[in-house]
């Protein structure tokens, strides 16, 4: 008597997570996987479904990311913030933590029109 075996479309359920992974971590799509690995997008797509389904997401990470996401609060920068600075032909600039983001701006578009030094 048979047994049966869940379909797996003859394929290795870690090797599709990994491509998948690779998928997600790179952008790219079914059609340009499909096309790198020779794996019909068709069957791509199945394993996708199948390991979302099971609870194992595509996009999971076999390693940790090197980036840390960094979130700013509001309000003013911390007081021991060290200063931006500019490197120009004529010399540095020093900008304090804290200096005004519009006139930052300003400075820079009169530094950039060559009108300020």
């Amino acid at each position: 008597m048979k047994t049966s075996k869940p379909k797996t479309q003859g394929r290795d359920p870690q090797e599709m997570r990994v491509l998948l992974e690779r998928k997600a971590r790179e952008g790219l799509t079914y059609p340009q996987l499909s096309q790198l690995t020779g794996i019909p997008r068709g069957t791509l797509a199945w394993w996708a479904h199948r390991l979302k389904k099971e609870g194992l997401p595509e996009e999971r990470r076999s390693e940790p990311s090197p980036f840390v996401e960094v979130r700013l609060s509001g309000g003013e920068p911390a007081s021991e913030a060290p200063p931006f600075e500019l490197v120009l032909s004529q010399g540095r600039l020093r900008i304090p933590p804290g200096f005004h983001g519009p006139s930052l701006q300003v400075l820079l578009r009169i530094l950039r029109q060559g009108e300020g030094c």
